[in-house]
């Protein structure tokens, strides 16, 4: 349990500030499950959970992760070595 504030309006603060993290839920209570919907979290997963429900899950998340993730081209310069995301790249 978190004292001051509850998981949900962590998430709901978090996506007001622009964040777009992979929210995973893990929790004893059933009742923010449809709210976790809003926040567009990646799970909802009840407790307990054991490595046979949660590993294959972040595994998953991983997975989602690495295939939102924008290539990056590295390009050394005057100045050093700089990194610039494929699609910020208008030309070469």
């Amino acid at each position: 349990m978190m004292p001051a504030v509850n998981g949900i309006d962590t998430a709901h603060f978090l996506r007001e500030k622009g964040d777009d993290a992979h929210i995973i839920f893990l929790t004893a209570e059933r009742d923010y499950a449809v709210e976790s919907y809003q926040v567009h979290a990646f799970y909802y997963l009840l407790k307990p959970a054991d490595s046979t429900t949660l590993y294959p899950l972040l595994d998953q998340c991983i997975a989602q992760i690495r295939s939102e993730v924008d290539d990056v081209i590295t390009v050394k310069g005057s100045d050093g070595m700089h990194s610039i995301a494929a699609s910020e790249l208008n030309y070469v």
